[in-house]
């Protein structure tokens, strides 16, 4: 996937990942039993980026159809053949987020497990060498949990440029199918919720000084996604639709 080499994956043993791979081309009962129960094979995160999948499904088919529509302008048919294009992109790249986000997952998950597991320990050099493995173990695992913050970031951005651009294409969609592009939407902002709880979760658990860029880039997200879904939303009861 696009992800694959950024830092903290090559770290990763093929032997601990999750036989969940490829997500997109599971079968959707797969993926259900993979999330809903005590020990699940996929992260909040990564079931939230599966959602918004979906919603960029249906946003693209709106806008697709709005495509065909008679007596449009010309400048309507460029705007609306560009964004097709930008939700194309923008599906790639959260499929490619989507299983590099489990797989920072299920990292985290095998470096926590090998943190808890009793320490080595070599004659009289007892205490020296438990220091040394406890402090090689939380390195690993902050390590970790950095990855596993940054994927959700990641897919955040992507998430906040489709609402946006659903924010500015709104008004090109044919009738019959807007309750479509705004459901997708409300698909997309309850992702965007998920990933960033997932976020959140992760800062509080790691070092404040070490997530601080990451931190602020969240709170910039969550903005940007709130003041474009409040700008939908209007345009939604302006066409007499509630989100």
């Amino acid at each position: 996937g696009t992800f694959a080499a950024m830092p903290g994956f090559a770290s990763c043993n093929p032997q601990e990942r999750s036989p969940l791979v490829d997500l997109v081309d599971q079968p959707l009962h797969t993926i259900l039993e993979g999330t809903g129960h005590r020990s699940p094979d996929l992260g909040g995160s990564t079931a939230s980026i599966l959602a918004a999948l979906i919603g960029l499904s249906l946003i693209r088919m709106a806008v697709e159809v709005s495509l065909g529509n008679e007596g449009g302008s010309e400048a309507a048919t460029d705007e609306l053949e560009q964004a097709l294009a930008t939700l194309d992109r923008q599906s790639v790249a959260l499929t490619d987020l989507a299983d590099a986000d489990q797989e920072a997952f299920q990292a985290y998950l095998a470096v926590l497990k090998r943190r808890r597991q009793p320490q080595a320990s070599e004659g009289g050099r007892d205490a020296a060498v438990s220091v040394e493995q406890a402090r090689s173990r939380d390195d690993a695992v902050s390590s970790a949990e950095t990855v596993a913050t940054r994927m959700p970031v990641q897919a955040a951005h992507v998430i906040v440029q489709a609402l946006e651009l659903v924010e500015a294409t709104a008004n090109r969609i044919k009738s019959t199918v807007v309750s479509d592009i705004f459901g997708g939407a409300a698909l997309l902002h309850g992702a965007l919720t998920g990933v960033l709880l997932a976020v959140d979760i992760n800062l509080k658990s790691g070092q404040p000084q070490s997530h601080a860029a990451l931190a602020a880039d969240r709170d910039h997200l969550s903005w940007r996604g709130k003041d474009a879904f409040a700008e939908i939303k209007m345009r939604a009861e302006a066409a007499s639709y509630q989100l």
